[in-house]
């Protein structure tokens, strides 16, 4: 971060004696994050930023771009695209699971042929809702095995 606020001074034509006095910050300041001595408080970095028209995330290098700001994903957003990425891959095994038994030609009378068939037929809701619960006796079923 040092770095590119000492690039900054350069890059403008100010030095650390006014910039520090401009922003009513200890004159020792930048000689003391030079130093590794001091860190900059958030309220430092918020008044260099500002100072020099940045962006805070460009101080922390968290982008390249002074003016870019780096925007945190809205969780609601982020739950919303994880249901409909579930819902469609139990989508796709349903499908592959309906293509399967076609193209196997089970029997209908095995196990595996009656639960193909059952689960083809179920909305997409309800076949989310048999999977998980296949999950479920899965592990039971591990658990019981150990």
């Amino acid at each position: 971060m040092i770095d590119r606020i000492l690039a900054l001074m350069k890059e403008r034509g100010v030095n650390a004696v006014r910039m520090t006095a401009d922003l009513g910050l200890s004159h020792s300041a930048v000689t003391d994050w030079k130093k590794g001595k001091a860190k900059p408080s958030v309220d430092a970095i918020t008044k260099i930023a500002d100072y020099f028209g940045v962006t805070i995330d460009y101080l922390l290098g968290r982008v390249d771009h002074p003016n870019v700001t780096v925007i945190p994903a809205d969780p609601e957003k982020v739950k919303a695209r994880e249901e409909q990425m579930n819902k469609q891959r139990d989508e796709n095994i349903r499908q592959f699971a309906l293509a399967a038994a076609k193209g196997f030609n089970l029997p209908t009378d095995t196990p595996a042929a009656a639960l193909a068939t059952r689960m083809m037929n179920l909305s997409p809701e309800n076949f989310a809702r048999a999977m998980d619960h296949l999950e479920m006796l899965e592990k039971l079923d591990k658990l019981d095995k150990e």
